[in-house]
């Protein structure tokens, strides 16, 4: 195949032939204008019009003949990481997300998974692999981009994600787990606005939409309240921005009761029930019944309608619910941290299989609490570190809740209204007798 010419020459030989043609083709005409239906001329308009078509075809045929090399870069995958790990800091945490103490941390607990030797490939090193990750549901990458970006296969590219997923699934027990019942919280204990009175709070509980991809027969079961195909997914949260509980892969069209009374009442789930006497916070959307407090309803409630002139409460329960917001805006910062750092969670899902979908939000989850457990100064946790952070609402968003009926004992209704109420009323005091009324 060196001996033959290139595309490019080829091209050029067929412009020159063309260029000949034409130039005799009008000579020719202009001899032959006092009878141009000779058949000399005939013949010559014949062969001309093959030359023309043998010119708007040509690259297209040439390059049949000549196959071009495809993903033949010299600038690998591997050459590129390693660019990224010589490079500025600030180079490698816009690529891949991560701090690069981070990833080469999280690539030792992925071999330690045993889930990549597995599926070990000879060619691929569990940098490139976790590198294929990061920056695929990361960045949110088509796959075929991120193939151009490694000189890999799309194959290869869906493959390692696969592979990445299901070693991070694997971790999820050791990193995804229960708060720490028996103390209190750094976060309520050293805010005087919050202690004593939240000092039995253990997390907060909310849930969020997630896109999903699904099969045209199934857009009806999994078509959110938003309109948008999503899979529903429920979470808890403590106050270190750590998941404690996942529950992803319901319909979006599931009724919030239903996923949240599934998640309590099925032990397969290893919901993690907080002692007697503890709770987590909720919105004014779910029951206010032990084990889990919610605000008041009809009065303000969400952290954006405290700005301005009217930012003071002017009520006990107006002021529970101020209280009560900046506790629980905790795992809105914990959605809004997730989102951040992996585009996928709020773009188009891919095609992967619905319970790929429902891995790869656990997997996030998962690095997530990783680098929160190792990196003190992560710049997405900083950026969502103030109390009253307000995420950017995303399209579709209500921020009216919805009504999580489930059914309770009248007791242990009543009880968390007394619980509640104790709590409105100590705040209500505490502000009101010793504090100026502009410190709520």
């Amino acid at each position: 195949m060196s001996g033959l010419p290139s595309n490019e020459d080829l091209e050029d030989i067929v412009e020159d032939v063309v260029e000949d043609v034409v130039e005799d083709y009008y000579d020719d005409c202009s001899n032959l204008h006092d009878d141009p239906a000779t058949e000399a001329l005939q013949a010559l308009h014949q062969q001309f019009e093959s030359f023309i078509h043998l010119y708007n075809i040509a690259p297209r045929s040439f390059s049949n003949m000549l196959k071009t090399p495809f993903r033949d870069s010299r600038f690998k995958g591997a050459d590129w990481l390693n660019e990224l790990f010589l490079g500025h800091h600030q180079c490698f945490y816009d690529a891949l997300g991560v701090e690069k103490h981070i990833f080469f941390l999280l690539c030792q607990k992925i071999i330690e998974t045993g889930a990549y030797v597995e599926h070990q490939q000879t060619k691929v090193s569990i940098e490139e692999s976790l590198g294929i990750f990061l920056h695929t549901i990361g960045m949110h990458e088509r796959h075929h981009n991120a193939a151009e970006r490694f000189q890999r296969s799309p194959e290869t590219i869906s493959r390692h994600v696969h592979i990445v997923v299901e070693a991070l699934c694997r971790m999820a027990p050791d990193y995804i787990t229960p708060p720490d019942f028996s103390v209190v919280p750094d976060f309520i204990e050293n805010n005087n606005q919050l202690y004593p009175f939240f000092k039995d709070c253990v997390g907060a509980i909310d849930g969020t939409i997630i896109p999903a991809w699904v099969p045209s027969l199934k857009h009806g079961t999994y078509r959110s309240r938003k309109g948008t195909l999503a899979q529903n997914v429920l979470a808890a949260c403590d106050f270190n921005l750590n998941f404690t509980f996942i529950l992803p892969g319901w319909e979006g069209s599931a009724n919030d009761s239903r996923v949240f009374a599934e998640a309590l009442s099925v032990p397969e789930y290893n919901f993690p029930w907080p002692p007697q006497g503890k709770y987590y916070v909720v919105d004014s959307g779910f029951s206010n019944f032990p084990g889990f407090l919610s605000p008041y309803r009809g009065e303000r409630y969400h952290i954006p309608e405290w700005v301005g002139a009217n930012r003071n409460p002017s009520s006990m329960k107006e002021l529970f619910n101020r209280r009560h917001a900046i506790v629980r805006n905790v795992i809105e910062r914990c959605f809004s941290s997730l989102k951040q750092r992996f585009a996928i969670i709020k773009g188009l899902m891919p095609n992967y299989k619905l319970s790929t979908q429902a891995d790869i939000v656990i997997a996030c989850c998962v690095v997530h609490n990783f680098v929160r457990r190792h990196s003190l100064f992560d710049e997405i946790f900083q950026s969502v570190a103030d109390p009253d952070y307000v995420p950017q609402p995303e399209e579709g968003t209500s921020t009216q809740p919805l009504r999580r009926q489930m059914n309770h004992t009248d007791d242990g209704l009543m009880e968390q209204s007394l619980l509640r109420d104790s709590i409105a009323a100590s705040l209500w005091q505490n502000t009101h007798f010793r504090r100026p009324s502009n410190s709520a």
